[in-house]
C-alpha cells in the first residue's frame, strides 16, 4: 500500500492494541511507528503504566515520542504522576507574604508589611494527579459518571476534560450499534479460511 496525495480521499486504518505491554518488545513496530501515518494508518496503544513500556522498550524507547495524542488517567505509582506532572509544564503564580510587628497584647499592630513576588510551580502536581477524579460507579459496578482525564495534543497546552461515555452520548451511542461490513467472497476470515464465516 503506497500514500498517493494526489488522492482526495484515503482510507484510514487505525490499530487497536489493547493491554500492549502483553506483546513484549517489536522491534520492528517501534521502528514502523514513526511513519505509519504516511500510509494512511493508525495506531491506538492501551498501556497501564509508562514503566511497563520501559521495561519491555527500556527508557530510550521512542513509541511515546511518535504519539501525536496522549491521553492519561489518575496513576498508582508516583514515578508516573512525577513524570505526567512534568509533561503538564510550569506556571507562574504570585506569592503574597505579610509580615507584622508590634506589641504582643497591643490592639494596633504598629507596622504591617506585604510583599509579593512570582514563583513557579508545576501546572498540576503528582499529588493533583493522583488525585483526579475517577468514575462513579454504583454497587453493580457500572458507571454513572465520567471520569477526568488529561489529554496531552503535541504542540498544544495539556488539556484537563471529563470522559465521555459512549454509551449515554446518542452520537457515539449508534456509531457503537453500526454493524461489521459483511464477509466478501474470497475476503480472509478470523480462522483465515477465505470465504467462510467465522464459527463454521
Amino acid at each position: 500500500m503506497r500514500a498517493d496525495p494526489k488522492r482526495s480521499t484515503c482510507i484510514v486504518c487505525c490499530c487497536c492494541w489493547t493491554s500492549f505491554r502483553r506483546w513484549e518488545k517489536l522491534d520492528v513496530f517501534e521502528s514502523a511507528l514513526a511513519y505509519i501515518a504516511g500510509y494512511g494508518m493508525k495506531a491506538y496503544l492501551i498501556c497501564q503504566d509508562v514503566q511497563q513500556l520501559y521495561k519491555s522498550y527500556t527508557n530510550y524507547e521512542s513509541i511515546i515520542s511518535n504519539c501525536h495524542v496522549r491521553v492519561a488517567y489518575a496513576p498508582n505509582k508516583v514515578e508516573t504522576a512525577e513524570w505526567m506532572s512534568k509533561m503538564t509544564g510550569i506556571a507562574t503564580v504570585v506569592k503574597e507574604q505579610v509580615s507584622t510587628s508590634g506589641k504582643r497584647f497591643g490592639m494596633v499592630l504598629e507596622q504591617v508589611s506585604r510583599s509579593y513576588q512570582e514563583v513557579q510551580r508545576p501546572l498540576m502536581t503528582a499529588d493533583e494527579i493522583m488525585r483526579l477524579p475517577g468514575p462513579k460507579k454504583d454497587a453493580k459496578g457500572d458507571i454513572l459518571e465520567p471520569g477526568e482525564m488529561l489529554v496531552f495534543v503535541a504542540g498544544q497546552p495539556v488539556i484537563r476534560g471529563r470522559q465521555i461515555l459512549y454509551f449515554l452520548d446518542p452520537t457515539f451511542s449508534e456509531r457503537s450499534k453500526i454493524p461489521p461490513p459483511a464477509n466478501r467472497q474470497g475476503a480472509p476470515t478470523a480462522r483465515g479460511a477465505p470465504g467462510t464465516a467465522a464459527g463454521e
